[in-house]
Protein backbone atom coordinates (compact mmCIF):
# COMPACT_ATOMS: atom_id res chain seq x y z
CA UNK A 1 0.00 0.00 0.00
CA UNK A 2 2.70 2.40 0.90
CA UNK A 3 4.50 1.42 -1.85
CA UNK A 4 1.51 2.44 -4.13
CA UNK A 5 1.15 5.82 -2.61
CA UNK A 6 4.72 6.62 -3.32
CA UNK A 7 4.85 5.61 -6.63
CA UNK A 8 1.59 7.88 -6.90
CA UNK A 9 3.25 10.80 -5.80
CA UNK A 10 6.02 10.33 -7.97
CA UNK A 11 3.93 10.20 -10.51
CA UNK A 12 2.29 13.59 -9.41
CA UNK A 13 5.26 14.86 -8.96
CA UNK A 14 6.63 14.61 -12.44
CA UNK A 15 3.39 15.09 -13.94
CA UNK A 16 3.49 18.62 -11.93
CA UNK A 17 7.23 19.46 -13.92
CA UNK A 18 6.31 18.32 -17.20
CA UNK A 19 3.29 20.73 -16.68
CA UNK A 20 5.12 23.47 -15.86
CA UNK A 21 8.08 23.22 -18.25
CA UNK A 22 5.22 22.96 -20.99
CA UNK A 23 4.57 26.39 -19.79
CA UNK A 24 8.03 27.66 -18.98
CA UNK A 25 8.66 26.53 -22.75
CA UNK A 26 7.34 29.57 -23.72
CA UNK A 27 10.09 31.86 -23.12
CA UNK A 28 11.52 30.42 -26.12
CA UNK A 29 9.63 28.35 -28.02
CA UNK A 30 6.26 30.61 -30.35
CA UNK A 31 4.66 26.80 -31.11
CA UNK A 32 4.85 26.38 -27.04
CA UNK A 33 2.85 29.70 -26.51
CA UNK A 34 0.31 28.93 -29.49
CA UNK A 35 -0.59 25.31 -28.26
CA UNK A 36 -0.44 27.33 -24.46
CA UNK A 37 -2.72 30.30 -25.89
CA UNK A 38 -4.99 27.27 -27.77
CA UNK A 39 -5.59 25.01 -25.25
CA UNK A 40 -3.33 22.25 -26.33
CA UNK A 41 -2.89 19.85 -23.06
CA UNK A 42 1.08 20.08 -21.96
CA UNK A 43 0.64 16.32 -20.55
CA UNK A 44 -1.34 14.75 -23.38
CA UNK A 45 -0.57 16.93 -26.31
CA UNK A 46 -4.55 17.05 -26.64
CA UNK A 47 -6.68 19.85 -27.11
CA UNK A 48 -8.53 20.51 -24.18
CA UNK A 49 -9.37 24.21 -24.30
CA UNK A 50 -8.23 27.14 -21.83
CA UNK A 51 -11.32 27.00 -19.26
CA UNK A 52 -8.76 25.75 -16.69
CA UNK A 53 -5.77 27.17 -18.00
CA UNK A 54 -7.01 30.91 -18.91
CA UNK A 55 -5.93 32.49 -15.74
CA UNK A 56 -2.16 31.05 -16.15
CA UNK A 57 -2.07 32.92 -19.49
CA UNK A 58 -3.42 36.82 -17.71
CA UNK A 59 -0.61 35.77 -14.95
CA UNK A 60 1.57 36.07 -17.43
CA UNK A 61 0.43 39.08 -18.72
CA UNK A 62 0.20 40.65 -15.29
CA UNK A 63 4.34 39.82 -14.60
CA UNK A 64 5.00 41.33 -17.62
CA UNK A 65 3.51 44.40 -16.67
CA UNK A 66 5.68 44.08 -13.77
CA UNK A 67 8.51 43.25 -15.18
CA UNK A 68 8.29 45.94 -18.17
CA UNK A 69 8.34 48.84 -15.45
CA UNK A 70 10.33 47.69 -12.89
CA UNK A 71 13.76 48.83 -14.21
CA UNK A 72 11.97 52.77 -14.70
CA UNK A 73 10.67 52.71 -11.03
CA UNK A 74 13.77 52.12 -9.35
CA UNK A 75 15.54 54.26 -11.41
CA UNK A 76 13.11 57.66 -11.15
CA UNK A 77 12.85 56.69 -7.63
CA UNK A 78 16.62 56.74 -7.18
CA UNK A 79 16.62 60.37 -8.85
CA UNK A 80 17.04 62.49 -5.79
CA UNK A 81 16.90 66.15 -5.52
CA UNK A 82 20.24 67.17 -4.98
CA UNK A 83 21.39 64.42 -7.96
CA UNK A 84 20.70 67.56 -10.57
CA UNK A 85 23.78 69.37 -8.47
CA UNK A 86 26.53 66.36 -8.50
CA UNK A 87 27.51 66.63 -11.79
CA UNK A 88 27.29 71.03 -12.18
CA UNK A 89 26.22 73.32 -9.91
CA UNK A 90 27.35 76.48 -11.98
CA UNK A 91 28.33 78.01 -8.89
CA UNK A 92 24.91 77.29 -6.94
CA UNK A 93 26.95 76.25 -3.64
CA UNK A 94 29.07 79.85 -3.33
CA UNK A 95 25.27 81.46 -3.95
CA UNK A 96 23.87 79.25 -1.05
CA UNK A 97 26.75 79.43 1.56
CA UNK A 98 27.10 83.21 1.14
CA UNK A 99 23.64 83.60 1.01
CA UNK A 100 23.17 81.85 4.38
CA UNK A 101 26.36 83.27 6.13
CA UNK A 102 25.47 87.00 4.53
CA UNK A 103 28.95 87.84 3.96
CA UNK A 104 30.01 90.41 1.19
CA UNK A 105 29.16 88.16 -1.62
CA UNK A 106 25.34 88.48 -0.77
CA UNK A 107 23.73 91.67 -1.02
CA UNK A 108 20.24 91.73 0.91
CA UNK A 109 17.38 93.74 -0.93
CA UNK A 110 14.03 92.53 1.32
CA UNK A 111 16.60 90.18 4.23
CA UNK A 112 18.08 86.94 3.70
CA UNK A 113 17.42 83.49 4.98
CA UNK A 114 16.70 84.53 8.87
CA UNK A 115 13.52 86.02 7.51
CA UNK A 116 12.28 82.74 6.20
CA UNK A 117 10.86 80.68 9.30
CA UNK A 118 8.53 77.59 9.52
CA UNK A 119 5.42 77.42 10.94
CA UNK A 120 4.10 74.10 12.95
CA UNK A 121 2.23 73.06 9.77
CA UNK A 122 5.28 73.23 8.17
CA UNK A 123 4.47 76.41 5.99
CA UNK A 124 7.15 79.19 5.39
CA UNK A 125 6.31 82.67 6.61
CA UNK A 126 8.58 85.41 5.54
CA UNK A 127 9.69 88.56 8.24
CA UNK A 128 11.34 90.83 5.01
CA UNK A 129 11.25 94.45 4.62
CA UNK A 130 10.43 95.08 1.52
CA UNK A 131 11.42 99.20 -0.25
CA UNK A 132 8.57 100.61 -2.19
CA UNK A 133 10.43 100.16 -5.08
CA UNK A 134 10.45 96.12 -4.46
CA UNK A 135 7.01 96.45 -3.28
CA UNK A 136 5.76 97.71 -6.91
CA UNK A 137 7.33 94.93 -8.72
CA UNK A 138 4.65 92.03 -8.13
CA UNK A 139 6.92 89.80 -6.04
CA UNK A 140 9.20 89.88 -3.50
CA UNK A 141 12.58 90.08 -3.87
CA UNK A 142 14.90 88.57 -0.92
CA UNK A 143 18.39 89.31 -2.42
CA UNK A 144 20.86 88.05 -4.86
CA UNK A 145 24.67 87.05 -4.85
CA UNK A 146 27.67 88.33 -6.89
CA UNK A 147 30.70 86.26 -8.09
CA UNK A 148 34.22 87.05 -9.91
CA UNK A 149 33.95 85.70 -13.57
CA UNK A 150 36.64 85.12 -15.77
CA UNK A 151 35.64 85.72 -19.54
CA UNK A 152 37.86 85.58 -22.41
CA UNK A 153 38.34 88.52 -24.82
CA UNK A 154 38.68 89.05 -28.29
CA UNK A 155 42.36 89.37 -28.22
CA UNK A 156 42.70 85.82 -26.00
CA UNK A 157 43.31 87.61 -22.79
CA UNK A 158 41.41 86.98 -19.79
CA UNK A 159 39.16 89.63 -18.00
CA UNK A 160 37.66 89.52 -15.18
CA UNK A 161 34.07 91.36 -13.92
CA UNK A 162 31.75 91.20 -11.33
CA UNK A 163 28.39 89.75 -12.40
CA UNK A 164 25.36 88.84 -10.22
CA UNK A 165 24.79 85.23 -10.41
CA UNK A 166 22.05 84.17 -8.32
CA UNK A 167 18.39 85.83 -6.76
CA UNK A 168 16.55 85.04 -3.98
CA UNK A 169 12.53 85.68 -4.00
CA UNK A 170 9.89 84.98 -1.47
CA UNK A 171 6.35 84.89 -3.68
CA UNK A 172 2.86 83.80 -2.06
CA UNK A 173 1.04 80.87 -3.13
CA UNK A 174 -1.93 83.19 -4.44
CA UNK A 175 0.20 85.30 -6.83
CA UNK A 176 3.52 81.98 -7.89
CA UNK A 177 1.50 80.93 -10.91
CA UNK A 178 1.04 84.58 -12.02
CA UNK A 179 4.88 85.47 -11.57
CA UNK A 180 7.11 82.98 -11.96
CA UNK A 181 7.08 82.48 -15.75
CA UNK A 182 8.36 86.57 -15.30
CA UNK A 183 10.76 85.55 -12.94
CA UNK A 184 11.72 82.72 -15.29
CA UNK A 185 12.33 85.05 -17.88
CA UNK A 186 13.74 87.89 -16.75
CA UNK A 187 15.78 89.28 -14.01
CA UNK A 188 16.88 92.74 -12.55
CA UNK A 189 19.55 94.74 -14.40
CA UNK A 190 23.11 94.95 -12.63
CA UNK A 191 26.26 96.67 -12.54
CA UNK A 192 29.28 96.09 -10.47
CA UNK A 193 29.34 99.91 -10.35
CA UNK A 194 25.88 100.81 -9.56
CA UNK A 195 24.05 97.58 -8.18
CA UNK A 196 21.20 96.33 -8.75
CA UNK A 197 17.79 98.53 -10.58
CA UNK A 198 15.01 97.39 -9.48
CA UNK A 199 13.40 99.79 -12.08
CA UNK A 200 15.04 97.48 -15.31
CA UNK A 201 14.64 94.13 -16.01
CA UNK A 202 16.68 92.46 -18.45
CA UNK A 203 16.61 88.47 -20.19
CA UNK A 204 17.29 86.06 -17.52
CA UNK A 205 20.97 85.43 -17.39
CA UNK A 206 21.35 83.77 -13.91
CA UNK A 207 19.91 81.07 -11.76
CA UNK A 208 17.39 82.07 -8.83
CA UNK A 209 15.00 80.22 -6.20
CA UNK A 210 11.98 81.18 -4.99
CA UNK A 211 10.20 80.48 -1.90
CA UNK A 212 6.31 80.39 -1.10
CA UNK A 213 4.54 79.51 2.15
CA UNK A 214 4.52 75.61 0.73
CA UNK A 215 7.28 74.80 -2.15
CA UNK A 216 10.81 75.95 -3.12
CA UNK A 217 11.49 76.05 -6.69
CA UNK A 218 15.51 76.15 -7.75
CA UNK A 219 16.87 76.87 -11.33
CA UNK A 220 20.80 77.01 -11.71
CA UNK A 221 22.26 77.84 -14.90
CA UNK A 222 25.68 79.45 -15.98
CA UNK A 223 25.64 83.07 -16.19
CA UNK A 224 24.82 84.02 -19.92
CA UNK A 225 28.54 85.93 -19.98
CA UNK A 226 30.22 82.79 -20.12
CA UNK A 227 28.64 81.95 -22.86
CA UNK A 228 27.20 78.75 -22.21
CA UNK A 229 24.17 77.73 -23.94
CA UNK A 230 23.48 74.50 -21.24
CA UNK A 231 19.71 73.91 -19.85
CA UNK A 232 18.96 74.85 -16.54
CA UNK A 233 18.70 72.48 -13.88
CA UNK A 234 15.37 72.65 -12.37
CA UNK A 235 13.92 71.09 -8.60
CA UNK A 236 10.76 71.81 -7.22
CA UNK A 237 9.34 70.61 -3.85
CA UNK A 238 7.57 71.07 -1.04
CA UNK A 239 8.01 71.45 3.01
CA UNK A 240 5.84 68.28 4.15
CA UNK A 241 8.76 66.13 4.09
CA UNK A 242 11.22 68.30 5.96
CA UNK A 243 10.03 66.54 9.32
CA UNK A 244 9.69 68.87 12.40
CA UNK A 245 10.88 72.63 11.88
CA UNK A 246 8.02 74.35 13.55
CA UNK A 247 9.82 77.90 14.16
CA UNK A 248 13.27 76.92 12.61
CA UNK A 249 14.38 79.11 9.53
CA UNK A 250 15.94 78.53 6.30
CA UNK A 251 19.31 79.55 7.73
CA UNK A 252 18.63 77.45 11.30
CA UNK A 253 18.04 74.29 8.62
CA UNK A 254 21.15 75.34 6.08
CA UNK A 255 23.73 75.36 9.27
CA UNK A 256 22.24 72.57 11.18
CA UNK A 257 24.41 70.38 13.40
CA UNK A 258 27.47 73.20 12.67
CA UNK A 259 29.22 74.05 15.53
CA UNK A 260 32.97 76.00 16.38
CA UNK A 261 34.70 72.63 16.09
CA UNK A 262 33.23 71.94 12.84
CA UNK A 263 35.82 71.67 9.97
CA UNK A 264 34.82 72.68 6.60
CA UNK A 265 31.67 74.51 8.10
CA UNK A 266 31.04 75.79 4.45
CA UNK A 267 30.86 71.89 2.56
CA UNK A 268 28.45 71.07 5.85
CA UNK A 269 26.06 74.26 4.90
CA UNK A 270 26.22 72.89 1.30
CA UNK A 271 25.52 69.30 2.64
CA UNK A 272 22.73 70.61 4.19
CA UNK A 273 20.99 72.49 1.24
CA UNK A 274 21.54 68.86 -0.88
CA UNK A 275 19.86 67.10 2.19
CA UNK A 276 16.93 70.18 1.98
CA UNK A 277 16.98 69.34 -1.99
CA UNK A 278 16.23 65.71 -1.57
CA UNK A 279 13.60 66.18 1.35
CA UNK A 280 11.63 68.73 -0.38
CA UNK A 281 11.71 66.65 -3.73
CA UNK A 282 10.66 63.56 -2.21
CA UNK A 283 6.76 64.15 -2.66
CA UNK A 284 7.18 65.16 -6.33
CA UNK A 285 9.97 62.47 -6.88
CA UNK A 286 7.13 59.82 -6.30
CA UNK A 287 4.76 61.77 -7.92
CA UNK A 288 6.51 62.01 -10.94
CA UNK A 289 7.08 58.32 -10.49
CA UNK A 290 4.24 57.12 -10.76
CA UNK A 291 3.19 59.27 -13.57
CA UNK A 292 5.95 57.66 -15.60
CA UNK A 293 5.24 53.77 -14.60
CA UNK A 294 1.60 54.87 -15.19
CA UNK A 295 2.49 55.86 -18.74
CA UNK A 296 4.61 52.71 -19.40
CA UNK A 297 2.21 50.80 -18.31
CA UNK A 298 -0.09 52.13 -20.42
CA UNK A 299 2.01 51.91 -23.48
CA UNK A 300 3.06 48.16 -22.83
CA UNK A 301 -0.19 47.19 -22.13
CA UNK A 302 -2.09 48.75 -24.77
CA UNK A 303 0.93 46.91 -27.50
CA UNK A 304 0.06 43.74 -26.04
CA UNK A 305 -3.33 44.00 -26.57
CA UNK A 306 -3.06 45.51 -29.66
CA UNK A 307 -0.65 42.65 -30.83
CA UNK A 308 -2.88 40.57 -29.63
CA UNK A 309 -5.81 41.90 -31.91
CA UNK A 310 -3.50 42.06 -35.13
CA UNK A 311 -2.31 38.49 -34.48
CA UNK A 312 -6.32 37.32 -34.62
CA UNK A 313 -6.66 39.18 -38.07
CA UNK A 314 -4.02 37.63 -39.40
CA UNK A 315 -4.53 34.56 -38.91
CA UNK A 316 -8.18 35.14 -40.53
CA UNK A 317 -6.76 34.18 -44.46
CA UNK A 318 -8.25 31.22 -45.90
CA UNK A 319 -5.37 30.08 -46.52
CA UNK A 320 -4.04 30.21 -43.09
CA UNK A 321 -3.78 26.93 -41.11
CA UNK A 322 -4.46 28.80 -37.69
CA UNK A 323 -7.88 30.52 -38.67
CA UNK A 324 -9.74 28.42 -36.02
CA UNK A 325 -7.85 30.45 -33.03
CA UNK A 326 -10.45 32.53 -31.56
CA UNK A 327 -10.14 35.89 -30.75
CA UNK A 328 -9.55 35.34 -26.97
CA UNK A 329 -7.36 32.79 -27.67
CA UNK A 330 -4.68 35.46 -30.08
CA UNK A 331 -4.91 37.54 -26.84
CA UNK A 332 -3.47 34.10 -24.50
CA UNK A 333 -1.01 33.70 -26.97
CA UNK A 334 0.34 36.86 -26.83
CA UNK A 335 0.01 36.71 -23.16
CA UNK A 336 2.45 33.89 -22.81
CA UNK A 337 4.71 35.71 -25.64
CA UNK A 338 4.86 38.72 -23.22
CA UNK A 339 6.95 37.25 -20.65
CA UNK A 340 10.54 36.45 -22.11
CA UNK A 341 10.27 40.25 -23.38
CA UNK A 342 9.83 41.44 -20.41
CA UNK A 343 12.30 39.49 -18.64
CA UNK A 344 14.87 41.31 -21.27
CA UNK A 345 13.47 44.26 -20.71
CA UNK A 346 14.06 43.72 -16.86
CA UNK A 347 17.36 42.91 -17.53
CA UNK A 348 18.60 45.32 -20.17
CA UNK A 349 16.64 48.12 -17.97
CA UNK A 350 18.88 48.23 -15.17
CA UNK A 351 21.89 48.19 -17.62
CA UNK A 352 20.68 51.15 -20.32
CA UNK A 353 19.17 53.89 -18.07
CA UNK A 354 17.04 55.81 -19.73
CA UNK A 355 15.85 53.30 -22.41
CA UNK A 356 13.51 51.49 -20.27
CA UNK A 357 10.20 52.62 -21.90
CA UNK A 358 11.25 51.23 -25.04
CA UNK A 359 12.49 48.10 -24.74
CA UNK A 360 9.07 46.06 -23.87
CA UNK A 361 7.99 47.63 -27.07
CA UNK A 362 10.96 46.64 -29.03
CA UNK A 363 11.23 43.23 -28.07
CA UNK A 364 8.17 42.00 -27.43
CA UNK A 365 7.40 43.45 -31.03
CA UNK A 366 10.26 41.69 -32.36
CA UNK A 367 8.79 38.27 -31.05
CA UNK A 368 5.24 39.34 -32.23
CA UNK A 369 6.58 39.42 -35.87
CA UNK A 370 8.58 37.00 -35.26
CA UNK A 371 6.04 34.41 -33.87
CA UNK A 372 3.67 35.64 -37.01
CA UNK A 373 6.44 35.15 -39.71
CA UNK A 374 7.27 31.83 -38.64
CA UNK A 375 4.69 29.90 -36.94
CA UNK A 376 1.43 31.73 -37.65
CA UNK A 377 1.94 32.54 -41.52
CA UNK A 378 -0.42 31.48 -43.97
CA UNK A 379 0.22 28.10 -46.00
CA UNK A 380 0.07 28.79 -49.83
CA UNK A 381 -0.03 26.05 -52.53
Amino acid sequence: MKSVEKKGKKLEFRTALVSIFGYLKTLISNKACIDRGTGISTLTNKKEGVKKTWYIAVIFFLLSMFFSVLPLGVHANAQDGSTAFQTYNYGAKEAIISATLSDNSYHAVGGNFANLTFDENNNLAQTLTWSDEAKSQGYNYIGYHTAVINKEGTDGSIDQSIVKDFDFYFVSDASYSTVIDTITENTYEYSSTTGINLSNKVDRNCSFMVFTETTVYISVRPHADLGSAANPINVKGDFLNLGNVNEKTIEDIFTSNITDSTTNSNDAIYQNFLTFTDNVYHNYKIQAMWIQIGICLGVNGGLTLILGLVVFLMTRGKNNPNREIKWYQSFLIVFYASLCPAILSLAFGFLFTGMEIMLYVITFGFRVMWMSVKSLRPVYQ
